[in-house]
């Protein structure tokens, strides 16, 4: 999954939230937009679909402030209802599936489902049909979200402070607990990931010309690739990804 184009984030959560800027993509560079491995979705068409899960997210009786927990695997689904969230003031809780051991699944669902107070987790069919039973869990696909939207929603403003994002620790030193991050924090990280990217930002001084990352990526992605950053515990990582050619 790529992203194409680039949006300045800059003072964009100011009172509207992380949902500002995908308003702003879509106005801006139309032609631009998030890249899958099987197609694409350009920031208009992904503006709308957005705003159509989230017209079902509201027919579902969720509202701004209420949570929901995604437990969706594949990055076409995922996105969508990610944004469709954050549009709509709807903090996020990502999930992922432990199909391997159903009770400890079992445990991660009815630990999620009693600390954010009964959130409604979106999944797929196929995901769906394999769950553990969870009493009390409110769940839905997103194949029924899409199907029943009939409309697009109007995004709601929501403040720097307002959540965005609940991250469940892994619970290696006890029970998991959910970390918040706001609108205005998650912005604040995609600005300094933008800036590493941008011509002649640098941190080394005089020693640096700020073009190495740059130059690389316009590079990579010229050939049909791309450069990303991959934070680490340890450190810095740079993934290079470029399109197999068959040699004749």
């Amino acid at each position: 999954m790529t992203t194409i184009q680039e949006i300045p984030v800059g003072q964009a959560v100011e009172g509207r939230g992380l949902g500002a800027l995908l308003v702003r993509a879509a106005a801006e560079f139309p032609e631009h937009g998030v890249r899958y491995l099987c197609g694409e979705h350009t920031y208009p068409q992904l503006l709308k679909e957005s705003l159509r899960l989230l017209s079902s997210l509201r027919r579902k009786g969720v509202r701004p402030g209420g949570v929901v927990a995604l437990l969706l695997e594949r990055p076409e689904e995922f996105i969508p209802a990610f944004w469709a969230c954050l549009l709509g003031g709807i903090p996020v809780c990502p999930l992922v599936p432990v199909r391997n051991d159903p009770q400890r699944w079992a445990a991660q669902l009815s630990h999620a489902h009693t600390l954010f107070d009964g959130p409604l987790l979106v999944t797929d069919g196929r995901t769906h049909e394999e769950l553990p039973a969870v009493p009390g869990l409110s769940v839905t696909t997103i194949e029924d979200l899409a199907a029943t939207a009939t409309d697009t929603a109007e995004p709601t403003p929501t403040a720097p402070d307002d959540t965005a994002l609940l991250v469940l620790t892994s619970g290696s030193t006890g029970t998991p607990k959910g970390v918040a991050v706001s609108h205005g924090a998650a912005a604040a990280f995609v600005d300094a990931e933008a800036r590493l990217f941008r011509p002649f930002s640098t941190t080394k001084g005089p020693h640096g010309t700020g073009l190495g990352l740059s130059v690389s990526r316009r590079l990579a992605r010229t050939l049909g690739g791309d450069l990303v950053h991959v934070p680490t515990p340890q450190g810095v990582r740079w993934r290079l990804a470029l399109p197999a050619v068959e040699l004749p």
